[in-house]
């Protein structure tokens, strides 16, 4: 009875432990541009060839029509310069990926030397960014470190603030955020990483060595 309960159950713990394959690492922005999915994937509509049907008429004698996925993002396709590789080497210099944004032009975009996590669609057959996935990097004492940001709420339970890194870091603080309200300003910009001055010149305390927020990264994805 065990071994036939063992035997129906075996491939449900085995689909549910299915991990996603995250390729990360440290690159530079090499050109980015905004697509038309519908034109990108191809997905035009099919027009009706016969508006009023007739006794006697078929499906043979019309097409229905077939609407494209109604998108909320906006969509690019970017192409990225290979620094370092820190997750699933694919052996490439330059990378090409997709990647959707509600809120306009990917954040990711605007970061110097960001880590991109990416994921393969062999279906369509191209990489894709994981959505709003990407963290800072900055050399620090020859040595790459990874900036914590309000994106790094979602991973904060997958990392070890024992193995955080002393540093000091001149950042500039986004044109919009606005330092005078204290809740927001902890949240996005925690004092325990930043020192945020009332000129807004702020400096970075702390990070994380870049291998270890990758680890919290992928775990979250895979969560």
């Amino acid at each position: 009875m065990f071994l036939r309960l063992l035997f129906f159950i075996t491939p449900f713990m085995c689909f549910a432990q299915e991990s996603k394959t995250v390729y990360a690492f440290i690159g530079e922005l090499l050109e980015y541009k905004k697509v038309d999915y519908i034109e990108y994937y191809n997905l035009k509509k099919k027009v009706i060839s016969k508006v009023t049907l007739e006794v006697g008429d078929t499906s043979t004698y019309y097409e229905t029509i077939k609407n494209p996925p109604i998108l909320m993002d906006e969509m690019y396709l970017a192409k990225y310069k290979i620094i370092k590789w820190l997750h699933n080497n694919v052996e490439k210099d330059t990378i090409e990926f997709v990647s959707f944004d509600h809120y306009g032009i990917p954040a990711a975009f605007n970061s110097k030397t960001p880590i991109l996590y990416l994921g393969y669609n062999e279906k369509k057959g191209e990489y894709f960014q994981y959505k709003y996935q990407f963290d800072d990097a900055f050399i620090y004492k020859n040595k790459w470190v990874g900036i914590y940001n309000f994106r790094s709420n979602f991973i904060s339970e997958y990392l070890i603030d024992d193995k955080l890194i002393k540093v000091r870091i001149s950042y500039n603080l986004p044109e919009e955020f606005d330092i005078n309200n204290s809740e927001i300003r902890e949240k996005y910009f925690p004092s325990k990483f930043y020192k945020i001055k009332n000129n807004r010149k702020t400096t970075l305390i702390k990070a994380f060595d870049v291998n270890d927020l990758v680890e919290a990264r992928v775990k979250s994805i895979n969560k």
